[in-house]
């Protein structure tokens, strides 16, 4: 059972690692000061947030004797998380902007 939870743990960092290599590859795409797409906006402010409070959670999985398995669930339960906040986030920043113009 510990090599499952090694695996798990691992491809975990690899997503993690991957998906901030992502996002900064396209953060240099994309113009400061351009209009774009909610859901461009969203990737762009949202997952570097993501990647932080996972990097998080994968380093106390690695120092505190827990299931690793238990990623499994909270991963992906901390991604919907995190995009939720961003798209109320970015509702009510659209709110105020609209209501300016």
């Amino acid at each position: 059972m510990k090599i499952a939870e090694w695996i798990i743990w691992g491809f975990y960092v690899f997503i993690t690692i991957f998906l901030f290599a992502m996002w900064l590859y396209k953060e240099k795409q994309h113009k400061t000061g351009q209009y774009y797409d909610t859901e461009v906006v969203m990737a762009l402010i949202g997952t570097p947030r993501f990647c932080f409070w996972a990097s998080l959670v994968l380093i106390v999985f690695l120092f505190i004797n827990l299931n690793k398995l238990h990623l499994i669930w909270i991963y992906p339960v901390l991604y919907f998380y995190i995009s939720v906040r961003m798209a109320k986030h970015l509702k009510k920043k659209r709110r105020i902007r609209e209501k300016q113009d």
